[in-house]
């Protein structure tokens, strides 16, 4: 009975980042050495909560806050292989520490038959964490990597890792993308705040988008005339009052116009609750009503009070979207939601520039480059060392067949029995003494 066999084909696989982040160490006073060890602990305590039972023994290290207690032994290389993989390169003497897993796609709730996302066929999710000691700075690199087979719909959530907030919110640690990543709000009081902001969204370091909200102005509300008549009045100053040939209808008038209330300015949204949600996303700005026209000049655009900004790092495009203000409440939780998800979404599909910090997938093909390109020099010196080895043998064939006279010669002694010839000849080029070559003794030629 004959059997038929098929071969499985290799699916193409699209590879895109979700969640990116680079940044350095904010707290001064830790050294970067223990800032190295503290980061190393924090990741493999949330390695350990991930995994949760049957954890294994080279994972089971002190808790982060016994970083100054402990040495880099609790700093382990190690290669976990249970369906996920785990990697971890450890050379804390050189100042680097790297994590990668590589585990399947369990959807939204892994366990959960009714979670809100279902698992994708053939989606692999990679996780990145590195750091990497430069002198008398700490940088961290955080990367999320997809990757989706060729037609799978639609592109996997982006996703914060719970560890970034952890060593965010830290005292010993902190987070720092050229300011510090604390969560907070800053008001743009003046001209002089607001070109300060916008140098720092264009500097060419600067990785994270900005969020400006702009407070809206509000009318104060209508009372009934009657009422205003009535209690408005005995307000007037006496002056005014004494001045002769002030009418009823003057005085009403300067009443009202006492006590009217001028417009207050009012945040049309929660942003210290934004800012604190998508800490480590993006920086948030709240600007003063006043310098609206002065924003809307510096972008080249339209904007009205009560619009919010989101503005793109240059070295992304340098680009603004405005969410336009609403004066319906279910309108503006739509904004909020809409700038939210701009936000988080922003590193998905972006080159991120890590500085110095390397993950292990990068640091294989950097391996695998450098040691095709040693095989390649190492190539190149052979066929040129064998070149030379032919070279200096051709040479040294062509001298060995030359023919030198022994013009040259010292003698020993007259009896026949005992004497001794030494034939040479002077290499002037190569500075030696050439010996001729002394066989044993030949036959002679008797002559009678």
């Amino acid at each position: 009975m004959s059997t038929q066999t098929r071969v499985v084909r290799l699916l193409q696989n699209t590879l895109y980042p979700t969640y990116q982040l680079h940044a350095t160490m904010s707290n001064k006073q830790t050294t970067p050495a223990e800032g190295l060890r503290f980061a190393a602990l924090t990741v493999m305590e949330w390695l350990r909560q991930r995994i949760g039972e049957d954890i294994p023994q080279d994972l089971v290290q002190p808790e982060p806050e016994r970083y100054k207690e402990a040495d880099d032994s609790c700093l382990p290389s190690l290669h976990i292989h249970r369906g996920y993989v785990v990697d971890i390169v450890s050379l804390p003497s050189q100042g680097v520490w790297s994590l990668q897993i590589t585990e399947p796609d369990l959807g939204s709730e892994p366990g959960n038959p009714a979670q809100q996302r279902q698992a994708v066929p053939g989606r692999v999710i990679e996780t990145n964490i590195g750091f990497c000691i430069q002198g008398k700075t700490l940088e961290c690199g955080f990367q999320t990597v997809i990757s989706d087979p060729v037609g799978s719909g639609a592109q996997a959530e982006v996703y914060r890792l719970a560890v970034v907030r952890r060593l965010m919110e830290s005292p010993v640690f902190g987070l720092t993308h050229i300011l510090p990543l604390n969560g907070g709000t800053s008001s743009l009081r003046n001209t002089a705040e607001l070109r300060k902001m916008l140098t720092l969204t264009t500097a060419p370091e600067n990785q994270l988008p900005t969020v400006i909200f702009t407070y809206h102005l509000s009318e104060p509300e209508n009372r009934n005339p009657q009422t205003v008549l009535d209690l408005r009045l005995p307000s007037v100053s006496f002056p005014e009052l004494a001045r002769p040939g002030r009418t009823q209808e003057s005085l009403f008038c300067a009443a009202v116009s006492q006590e009217k209330s001028p417009p207050t300015s009012t945040l049309p949204y929660n942003a210290g609750a934004f800012a604190e949600k998508r800490k480590g996303c993006c920086r948030v700005y709240l600007l003063d009503a006043a310098l609206i026209q002065d924003l809307a000049a510096e972008l080249h655009c339209k904007l009205r009070p009560g619009d919010a900004v989101l503005l793109e790092p240059a070295c992304f495009g340098g680009g603004a979207q405005v969410f336009p203000y609403h004066s319906a409440s279910r309108e503006r939780e739509k904004t909020i939601g809409l700038l939210s998800c701009a936000v988080y979404d922003y590193p998905r599909g972006k080159t991120w520039n890590f500085g110095s910090v390397q993950f292990l997938s990068a640091a294989r093909e950097e391996l695998l480059l450098k040691t095709s390109e040693m095989a390649k020099t190492s190539q190149e010196a052979s066929d040129q060392w064998t070149q030379k080895f032919t070279q200096l043998d051709t040479a040294y064939k062509t001298e060995k067949a030359r023919e030198y006279p022994l013009n040259w010669h010292l003698k020993v002694g007259n009896d026949p029995e005992n004497l001794l010839r030494i034939y040479f000849f002077h290499d002037d080029k190569a500075r030696k003494l050439v010996i001729g070559s002394l066989p044993e003794h030949l036959r002679a030629v008797q002559i009678r």
